[in-house]
């Protein structure tokens, strides 16, 4: 199963992205790199995909998600963060972030799949 993560700086962040039902990356200076990001996101991001949100600060996995439209490749959101945000694609959230799974308690046994989360992504209509 493929499954991709995106990690956020915050939890606030994350909460707004589930508000919204949408996700995105935060701007980054350095061109090159944005460039890379927008050009992984139009290769590989696609509607029907599966994701996971991080927490940065909390070391924790959230929010588990099904992607439904492609990275918006020229938008910058402007009302849903705090910064811009960049590339943002439309999700929907099987769940919120107040369900975590420290990243190391998945190191140590696997947590996600006993909870059958991984199964409950994976079987999620897309």
């Amino acid at each position: 199963m493929e499954l991709f993560c995106f990690a956020s700086r915050n939890e606030k962040n994350i909460w707004l992205g589930v508000e919204h039902q949408m996700w995105a990356v935060a701007t980054l200076l350095n061109i090159g790199s944005m460039a890379a990001r927008a050009t992984k996101a139009e290769k590989y991001l696609y509607p029907g995909a599966l994701g996971l949100l991080y927490c940065n600060p909390k070391h924790a996995f959230t929010t588990p998600f099904i992607v439904r439209s492609k990275a918006d490749q020229t938008r910058v959101v402007t009302d849903v963060w705090p910064e811009p945000w960049r590339l943002p694609f439309k999700i929907e959230s099987l769940g919120d972030p107040s369900r975590m799974v420290s990243a190391e308690d998945e190191k140590k046994g696997g947590r996600l799949s006993k909870t059958g989360l991984a199964q409950r992504v994976a079987s999620a209509p897309r």
